[in-house]
Order: structure tokens, then sequence, then C-alpha cells
């Protein structure tokens, strides 16, 4: 712990993926909850999207600043239906009084697992040998002297 090591970042792979998922090169795939079984279909938001969601979450802050609604935020912009029904205030409706906890966890780790990225594992040699670690790439990664 607490050893520095180097990864070079132009060797990452890309994370394996079920291409079975994207049809049509359509941004839309669908999912059913494990608990309550509703069925929603979704997308992967974009950098348009990204930047609705921060928008939204300073104005919520500026609202209650005690809350983070950054998780309920980006889900309620992924889903595109729930159950067949398109409405964007039943879809919010949804998130905010009928989504269990339960099921967004499923729903967050199923986003992780399929949506494309990098593999940030990677395997690096330490005194003691070589290990695998996922590389943390966070804000601090890119500017480790921000006061943030």
């Amino acid at each position: 712990m607490g050893e520095q090591v180097k990864a070079d970042l132009s060797k990452m792979n890309n994370k394996e993926i079920d291409e079975s998922l994207f049809k049509n090169g359509k941004n839309e795939y669908s999912y059913t909850f494990p608990t309550s079984g509703t069925v929603i279909t979704y997308k992967y938001l974009n950098h348009g999207d990204e930047v609705a969601v921060n928008k939204e979450i300073k104005g919520l802050q500026k609202l209650n600043a005690s809350v983070n609604p950054l998780i309920s935020t980006r889900i309620k912009r992924m889903i595109i239906s729930v159950d067949g029904n398109e409405d964007k205030k039943e879809i919010r409706e949804f998130v905010d009084n009928y989504l269990l906890a339960r099921d967004s966890r499923s729903f967050r780790n199923h986003i992780r697992d399929t949506q494309p990225d990098v593999d940030l594992k990677v395997t690096v040699e330490t005194k003691d040998g070589e290990e695998d670690v996922v590389i943390p790439i966070g804000i601090r990664f890119f500017w480790p002297d921000a006061d943030l």
C-alpha cells in the first residue's frame, strides 16, 4: 500500500461488452428490474445529457444543499419508458416514488457492467511481484493538487 507505480494508459483495453445488447445502432436498451419486475427502456447518457444532469443538480442543490440528487437525476435522464409509458412526468414519478433501492442498485450495476468503457484493470509490478489493480481515475487523477 502507498507504493507508486506507473501504468501506460495508451495500452488500456476496451472493456469486454455483450454486443448483442446493441441493436440497429440505437442508443436504446431494455431492462427488467429483478425485484419489482418493472420493465424499462433506457439509454446511455451522452455529453448533452450529462450537461443537463449537472445543470439540474445545481438547481436542486440550491433548493436543498444537504441532498445529493445525482443518482436519481441520472436515472431519470436514462429511462426512456416505464412499462411502455414514455411520459417524462410518469418516469420522474416512478423514480421518485416507486423505484426500489434494490432495483436501483441492480440497474446501476447493470449499467456499470454493460456500458462501453475502458477496462481500468492493469497488472503492475511491485516490490513483491505482480499485482492486478484498478486505476483510480477521478478528478484528482487529472488534477492531483486541486483543492476540491
